[in-house]
């Protein structure tokens, strides 16, 4: 199940990752945006006419990005494409794209771009806001590959990508990038549930991830990962939340790909103090402060996933609460956070008992790692064979406890599906 953390981290990520990066804001007003090639020889340019514009001006939504690239050592213009006036449509139900005029370029066929990739061999890869992948070499040619409809499979399709208001979600905590093998030129995506999506850039072809082509992706992944992690401190300033979203990708992803050199940054990232607001299903007024309803809570994504990572790297964290708890009591809004245990979680597990309510469960075994749609908490105990204990909530008291044993975030993908998705 899907937990209300999941949609406030979502939100936090579009609504500050990707203005910090290529957006300015969901609908027509996207922001301008630019890549550089590692060496610094190739920039390419994503410009709206509008953005421009003198104070006062209208905000002409209906203008479209020009894209440009240019060799800064020959310091020319190697090529400039408009992007298409309609966006494309699914194979099969493809409708007519506004045509240039004879002597223009053909348009490249994307979204709005999210974030674009530029290559020292000169390739550009434009990521778009439904995450489709549009590429170009160095001449300008373009070819495209519709990932939700060509690349990913029916399961993907109907368990990975959750449709929202604002199009398909199903990009985060992804990594894109370039990758030579055998001297060919490849560019991958890596969902966030591990797949790799491998495209030959010359052919358009989508290739099968084999042993090579895995021996090639792990230092860039490892590197992209320790980039994320090393970007400054996680605190958001003002409205800028983009090194706050880097270090939650890179403490999602340290443990996901095992990299164990993150470990000291995962052990700064779990002393996080930044939570994000109370959300919650409803709320009720609760006259006794021993029982406040337990759907009403306020999440610390970033200590989550370090936590979840570092157990993932056969680390033990510390013992700080993930959620705090909204209590109502005669119309006062109280938080209750908790003090870290004093003691190991599977020292106190046996003495969490049906009938308890909520304040009595948080002083017993302290704050859950995940909190779900059906209000049930989620405890992950590190013990000698760890295993999570699923506590199950009616109202204010507690009604069922079950051990699943191995802990959920060690076998398959639950854990993650509810967190980042």
């Amino acid at each position: 199940m899907k937990t209300i953390i999941n949609i406030l981290a979502f939100l936090i990520l579009v609504s500050h990752a990707f203005s910090a990066r290529a957006i300015a804001g969901w609908g027509p007003s996207f922001g301008d945006c630019s890549a550089t090639s590692p060496s610094g020889r190739y920039k390419v340019e994503a410009k709206k006419p509008h953005n421009s514009r003198k104070p006062g001006e209208p905000n002409r939504s209906d203008s479209i990005f020009t894209y440009t690239c240019y060799d800064t050592q020959a310091k020319k213009l190697l090529w400039s494409r408009k992007q298409a006036t309609a966006a494309p449509k699914p194979t099969g139900k493809d409708e007519p794209i506004a045509k240039p005029p004879a002597n223009e370029p053909k348009p490249i066929n994307v979204y709005s771009p999210v974030e674009m990739y530029v290559s020292d061999s000169g390739w550009t890869a434009v990521r778009e806001l439904r995450g489709d992948l549009t590429w170009l070499n160095s001449a300008g040619e373009s070819r495209q590959i519709r990932m939700i409809e060509e690349a990913l499979t029916p399961e993907e399709k109907e368990q990975k990508v959750c449709p929202s208001d604002v199009g398909p979600i199903w990009m985060e905590y992804s990594i894109w990038y370039f990758l030579d093998v055998d001297q060919a030129q490849l560019f991958v995506v890596r969902p966030w549930w591990g797949r790799r999506i491998v495209v030959d850039l010359g052919s358009g072809r989508l290739l099968p991830v084999t042993e090579s082509i895995l021996n090639a992706a792990a230092p860039v992944e490892n590197a992209y990962v320790i980039k994320q992690l090393g970007r400054g401190s996680p605190k958001p300033v003002g409205s800028d939340y983009s090194k706050y979203n880097a270090a939650m990708v890179g403490a999602y992803l340290a443990g996901a790909l095992k990299i164990t050199e993150a470990i000291p940054r995962l052990r700064e990232l779990e002393k996080s103090d930044i939570y994000s607001g109370s959300v919650g299903r409803g709320a009720t007024d609760q006259n006794e402060l021993e029982n406040p309803a337990p759907y009403n809570f306020e999440p610390n994504p970033l200590r989550q996933f370090a936590q979840l990572s570092l157990r993932r790297l056969a680390q033990t964290p510390c013992q700080l609460p993930v959620y705090g708890f909204e209590i109502y009591h005669k119309g006062e809004i109280m938080i209750e956070r908790g003090d870290p245990l004093k003691v190991a979680r599977d020292a106190v597990a046996a003495q969490v008992a049906t009938g308890m309510g909520t304040k009595a469960v948080l002083s017993t075994i302290g704050s859950p790692d995940l909190v779900d749609w059906d209000s049930r908490w989620h405890y992950d105990i590190d013990a000698a064979e760890p295993y999570t204990l699923i506590l199950t909530w009616e109202e204010t008291r507690l009604v069922d406890i079950e051990r699943i044993s191995p802990p959920e975030w060690k076998s398959g993908l639950d854990r993650d599906e509810n967190l980042v998705q």
